[in-house]
């Protein structure tokens, strides 16, 4: 029997974000230690007095005795030692709740208990108004009176006398039978925690969706990508390994962060994973209370910039006892703040965030020097600012002047204090009050609204908040409280293996770095997401070659293969480290003659085309060739861009002639004598190009094509000689010889 997870600190009945800020403004208002105690029937507190009748006898006039203050209900282990037979429980609903003297609202209140709490029921009682109300015992700190309770706000249970007594306990508080074997261990250890199971209402197999990096919240739990993380810690969804760069992609909240995998969201968002005490401290809840002290802080962030004496920025204050003021003022545990700045900043205090020293300019042009932000509040990158920047903006007031949390934070204390609050409002008062419900909101059943991205954070705090319970401290009454989810597997879900040998934990990449042989006219450029390439050759084998990009890869299907003519296809198996397979196909055109391929009336020299006449159009160069039935050519100028149909062939032109399958088979370049410049004509711009060169021009000496195409009578030399021949051409004394 789960008790549905509360909403703040307000009345039952609140609901919605209306609901929620009315209740955050009553917490204001009243805090916990002064609230008054919830009734429980509208119109009967008018009454008073019990109404007396006419009959009443005369009696001596006496002053009435005086009543005493109602006292609180402690929290305490329930005492089920001794217990022979069932006995009747009365659970508290409401956040405050009065215990009367009788059974109705007329009747004075002689305790206020807790929600949560747990009162032996020893009868029951209906009101003038049919109302019902539990008879129960309470049980203060030096007192006890026994009184009545509505059940609008308590619930009334039975103890089972039969088996093992406190597991029956612990399924009326809410727990699961999958609960409960770790929670006796525990309790039997500490037998004065309290234990709640709080249901969520959430199923198990959604939340697990929710939180582990679903398409349209990507990035929403983290892992770091450290050389100690074993890959099966990080996800595969979302491209997330970089094939290229054979690692996994840190692109998300800050530099060396990576997407964690679906399993290990699910082993930190099960609750049973963590019910020892390395993990236990993430359920305890966050509010303050007077055990928690300046000593107790002090021995979380012993060894670290905050403890005293190790004032690295000349401090005028002691860290210990300002966060132990902040949160006796907060309602906040000290503790939890402490464990807080350990987790965000870490134990050096180097992190940019408290340096006051940042060099960058906010968005709207204000300095980020001299502002601080111990919580990392608001730190995520954004606007071409890493997270710690993104924070300081924050700090400085987000170039608005924004004065809420007591910004600017432009001394340590005003960012100690600011930060603080900034937790006590969005989470601890928003019903987020343990850091478990920080990192997973499934307080609020929202999957947002979440302090962190960290998958880990929640168990990490929770580390350095235990710091502060030593063997003294951990034998007070502490209350822990531990969502239930619907639909849960009956065994908690497993740790992703550690073991570096395992299979898993290996490098997942299967991707090839490059295909080749020396006998193709030309190797394909191999890209990470291509899987089907082509090749052609003129030979009757060749010895195909594959590289894996990761050296730990093996790739079948390579070396000498023997060709038929045509296509040839051969299938490539890239096996990774982890054993994931991936498939690539090579299509080999094997040509025994270059006509098998195409023919053409042009003369070939080496790479280039000659005999193309000057003033040849794409189209008349296209129509002198011809080609096999599935091969194509095409004609790109000297910049590689396609030429159209009816623009003039020049030098420099490019020709591309490729196979049936799609492979390159044949390429070329135009020469046309005379066309020293290459704009597919003779002119008086080609003889200038080439009197430069003769005369030595700065600039002006001619090379590769354009010096082959100024030689147009064929002697090796590009000189006067030649001149003469591009100006008989252009007088149309004799033409160039193509």
């Amino acid at each position: 029997m789960s008790r549905r997870r509360k909403k703040g600190c307000g009345s039952k009945g609140a609901g919605g974000l209306a609901g929620l800020l009315f209740l955050f403004a009553l917490c204001l208002l009243f805090p916990l230690t002064a609230a008054k105690a919830v009734e429980t029937s509208s119109g009967a507190d008018a009454e008073t007095t019990r109404k007396t009748t006419a009959a009443t006898t005369a009696a001596p006039v006496t002053e009435p005795p005086a009543e005493e203050e109602p006292f609180r209900v402690l929290f305490q282990p329930f005492v089920y030692d001794g217990i022979t037979q069932d006995q009747d429980l009365v659970i508290v609903t409401g956040p405050l709740v009065n215990i009367r003297k009788g059974a109705g609202t007329g009747f004075s209140v002689v305790a206020i208990a807790r929600e949560d709490q747990v009162l032996k029921q020893t009868g029951s009682k209906k009101a003038k108004d049919g109302s019902l109300w539990y008879k129960v015992v309470a049980v203060g700190k030096d007192r006890t009176a026994t009184g009545y309770i509505s059940e609008a706000y308590a619930r009334s249970v039975t103890l089972s006398a039969t088996g093992d007594i406190y597991a029956n306990f612990l399924r009326l508080m809410g727990f699961p039978d999958s609960y409960i074997p770790a929670l006796k261990e525990l309790h039997a250890q500490y037998p004065d925690w309290l234990f709640y199971g709080t249901e969520t209402g959430l199923d198990w197999y959604t939340s697990v969706y929710e939180e582990a990096n679903p398409d349209h919240h990507i990035g929403i739990s983290l892992i770091h990508n450290d050389y100690q993380w074993p890959n099966s810690y990080k996800s595969l969804k979302h491209d997330n390994f970089d094939w290229a760069a054979n690692d996994f992609r840190t692109v998300y909240d800050g530099p060396g962060w990576t997407l964690a995998s679906d399993d290990l969201v699910a082993y930190y968002l099960d609750p049973r994973n963590f019910l020892k005490e390395d993990g236990i401290f993430q359920f305890l809840n966050l509010l303050y209370d007077e055990s928690q002290t300046a000593d107790g802080v002090r021995s979380i962030v012993a060894g670290s910039f905050m403890e005293d004496g190790r004032q690295i920025y000349g401090e005028d204050f002691s860290y210990p006892e300002l966060l132990r003021t902040i949160g006796r003022y907060l309602e906040i545990s000290p503790y939890y703040l402490a464990a807080s700045i350990m987790q965000e900043i870490g134990a050096d205090g180097q992190s940019k965030s408290i340096s006051g020293n940042s060099p960058t300019v906010s968005p709207g042009g204000i300095p980020l020097r001299g502002y601080y932000n111990y919580y990392n509040v608001y730190a995520y990158t954004m606007m071409g600012m890493d997270a710690n920047d993104v924070g300081l903006w924050f700090a400085e007031g987000q170039d608005q002047g924004n004065t809420d949390y007591n910004r600017p934070w432009n001394t340590r204390r005003r960012a100690l204090w600011g930060g603080a609050m900034f937790h006590a409002y969005n989470y601890l008062r928003m019903g987020q009050n343990t850091l478990y419900y920080k990192r997973f909101n499934v307080a609020n059943g929202i999957y947002w609204h979440q302090y962190m991205t960290n998958i880990m954070g929640a168990y990490s705090e929770s580390r350095h908040l235990s710091l502060a319970y030593d063997e003294i401290a951990r034998r007070q009454v502490l209350r822990f409280d531990i969502p239930v989810y619907d639909n849960m597997p009956a065994s908690p879900a497993p740790q992703p293996t550690w073991d570096e040998n395992a299979a898993v934990n290996k490098n997942p990449n299967n991707r090839l770095r490059s295909i080749g042989a020396a006998e193709a006219v030309k190797n394909p450029s191999v890209t990470i997401d291509k899987t089907s390439y082509v090749m052609a050759v003129n030979k009757a084998s060749v010895n195909l070659e594959a590289v894996p990009i990761d050296e730990g890869a093996t790739v079948e299907g390579t070396g000498k293969i023997d060709l038929n003519a045509g296509e040839n296809l051969i299938t490539l198996t890239v096996t990774a480290a982890n054993g994931d397979k991936r498939e690539y196909t090579v299509n080999i055109f094997r040509a025994k003659t270059e006509s098998a391929v195409f023919t053409a009336s042009y003369d070939r020299n080496g790479s280039y085309w000659t005999g193309v006449e000057p003033g040849t159009t794409a189209a008349e160069f296209r129509a002198q060739v011809s080609l096999a039935n599935g091969a194509s050519l095409s004609v790109l100028n000297a910049a590689g861009k396609k030429k159209a149909a009816d623009s003039l062939m020049a030098t420099g032109d490019k020709i591309r002639i490729y196979a049936p399958n799609g492979a390159l088979y044949k390429t070329g370049t135009v020469l046309i004598y005379g066309d020293v410049n290459g704009d597919g004509g003779i002119d008086i711009f080609d003889l200038v190009a080439l009197r430069n060169h003769v005369i030595k021009v700065e600039n002006g000496v001619l090379s590769g094509k354009a010096f082959l195409a100024a030689d147009v009578n064929r002697d090796g030399t590009a000189d006067i000689f030649d001149l003469v021949g591009i100006r008989n051409d252009i007088i149309h004394v004799s033409r160039i010889e193509q």
